[in-house]
């Protein structure tokens, strides 16, 4: 079991700082990032109304394995008035804070193996990560706020706006 944990938690090591400076970017992004009008982000301040909670939850999917809180997207979806505005107020101060508690940042990872022997090798596995949904649904709620801004003003350039609404490009093209 050992193994197992070690090989997940150090297959792909992330040495990243979780912020990075301007000065540490290359001046393609360095140029790009200039271009844009900071303002564009305001409204990405406000607060999250219930409205835009409500529909978000509503469109996640049903019958999706949870992560280690074992709550699921169907027991959020059925929270009573007073859970789902706190709940709400809980992701309104994610965002004011840029912070997440840290048990939302715990995920699962299960090894499925392969259609072949496994032989007790990793490498015949296809590991699923298991995420905790309400942060899984926060992210999408970040970005429903997000996307119409990019494709509103233009900022993503080349094929870095595939998903966008209102870009329904071919992902590959000859």
């Amino acid at each position: 079991m050992s193994e197992t944990i070690n090989h997940f938690q150090n297959y792909v090591p992330i040495n990243l700082p979780f912020t990075i400076e301007p000065s540490a970017l290359s001046e393609c992004w360095a140029n790009a990032i200039a271009s844009v009008d900071a303002s564009i982000y305001d409204s990405l301040l406000d607060p999250l109304s219930m409205d835009e909670w409500q529909a978000t939850i509503a469109s996640m999917p049903n019958d999706k394995a949870p992560g280690p809180s074992m709550i699921s997207y169907e027991m959020l979806k059925y929270l009573g008035p007073h859970a789902f505005s706190l709940l709400l107020n809980l992701i309104n101060s994610c965002f004011g804070t840029a912070d997440i508690p840290d048990l939302w940042r715990q995920a699962m990872v299960f090894p499925i193996p392969k259609p072949y022997k496994w032989k007790c090798q990793l490498k015949n596995t296809r590991p699923i990560t298991l995420l905790e949904v309400i942060r899984k649904t926060m992210i999408k709620l970040l970005y429903n706020c997000l996307a119409p801004v990019l494709a509103k003003h233009h900022v993503l350039q080349g094929g870095n706006f595939a998903g966008l609404p209102g870009f329904c490009h071919d992902p590959i093209s000859c």
